[in-house]
């Protein structure tokens, strides 16, 4: 289950900066997080445990775990002297312990690592998602809506991966496919760097 937050970005410009290029800054940041937060921002070195899933798990879902995580991004657009446009996007990746439950027999380190790769797939597409900004051709007039379709596309893969990540594993019950994908989240994950930490 995901559950990803869409930033609007409405902006005026005069017609002086009509269809100009327009700058795009985009750096992923890792927000501090606070003890007693419901959410939890993504960090390599940090790992969800049990505790953190605290939603009430639903009586007719026979899923023994869900995991809540998505991304977003926060927007600022600013001219400089010379009226070029500049587009500021900070990126991150969250988990929401409200959203987030467990089954009662669902205890092992073994499922629970199921669903800590859940959020590392997230993490993961949070950063296709900010290579996809980098690669794109943003002016004045399409910037609005070319960053929307970017994250509705980054968004459905990250959908599509995690439904195939549950459907090759079987949820974790197929052991050898879990532990292939084990390896490959960690692979994927080792050449994976943070951009900015605040």
């Amino acid at each position: 289950m995901l559950r990803l937050l869409i930033s609007s970005l409405l902006f005026c410009f005069t017609s002086s900066v009509y269809s100009q290029k327009v700058n795009v800054r985009v750096r992923y940041i890792s927000i501090k997080n606070k003890a007693n937060s419901d959410t939890i921002y993504y960090q390599p070195s940090l790992k969800i445990t049990w505790a953190d899933f605290r939603g009430k798990p639903p009586l007719n879902n026979p899923a023994g775990a869900v995991t809540s995580s998505g991304f977003a991004y926060n927007a600022d657009i600013h001219f400089d002297d010379d009226d070029q446009m500049t587009l500021d996007l900070d990126v991150y990746c969250y988990f929401t312990r409200h959203n987030s439950w467990k089954k009662p027999s669902t205890s092992s380190a073994y499922h629970l690592e199921h669903e800590q790769h859940h959020f590392d797939i997230t993490y993961l597409t949070t950063l296709n998602f900010i290579k996809a900004v980098k690669q794109a051709h943003f002016t004045s007039t399409n910037y609005s809506q070319l960053l929307y379709d970017l994250f509705n596309s980054s968004y459905d893969k990250n959908t599509a991966m995690q439904h195939q990540y549950d459907s090759e594993t079987q949820h974790s019950i197929d052991k050898a496919q879990q532990e292939s994908w084990n390896k490959k989240i960690t692979d994927m994950l080792s050449g994976a760097t943070l951009v900015s930490i605040h």
